[in-house]
């Protein structure tokens, strides 16, 4: 009878690591599973962000030449509106420019010209605004960083001219 009890006790013994070690692959196998499923949501995943940041870069770009061109017409508007008004006449304006801003020309190139360079993510940007009046520029820099700038436009009666100066 004794042996009897000690082979049994062998015998569930055997059983019992045998189904630990069918719940550890099976658990190996969920785990793997569970790994392969994540790897393909993230192979998925890495295509649609390059998209979403791609157009959140042009999304940006298209603001900046945007608010560049805005800020260009309130300034040509207001130099036409002063000219109109005839000489001795003046107004104030606040225009705001963008980060990257290169450069903006007040009638260097041209007596009617205003004009900016853009720099985006597709290369510079040349944006113009022509007037109807001869313009000149006094006291501006060289280079303008962004923010925003307040411009005093003036019309000289003496020199049949618009000045436009920083205020």
């Amino acid at each position: 009878m004794v042996s009897f009890k000690i082979s049994l006790s062998i015998i569930t013994w055997d059983m019992m690591l045998k189904n630990d070690q069918a719940f550890r692959f099976k658990k190996g196998q969920v785990a793997f599973e569970t790994i392969l499923i994540v790897g393909f949501i993230f192979l998925l995943l890495i295509p649609l962000l390059f998209i979403l940041f791609s157009r959140a870069v042009s999304i940006q770009d298209e603001l900046a030449t945007i608010e560049t061109s805005r800020s260009l017409f309130t300034l040509s508007s207001a130099v036409d509106s002063v000219g109109v008004l005839g000489p001795n006449n003046s107004i104030t304006v606040e225009v705001s420019f963008p980060s990257n801003i290169k450069n903006v020309s007040i009638g260097r190139d041209s007596n009617r010209e205003i004009s900016a360079v853009l720099s985006t993510s597709l290369g510079d940007i040349h944006i113009v605004k022509m007037t109807q009046f001869n313009i000149s520029a006094e006291g501006l820099p060289e280079q303008f960083k962004s923010g925003r700038y307040t411009f005093k436009i003036i019309y000289s009666e003496m020199e049949k001219q618009i000045k436009i100066s920083l205020n």
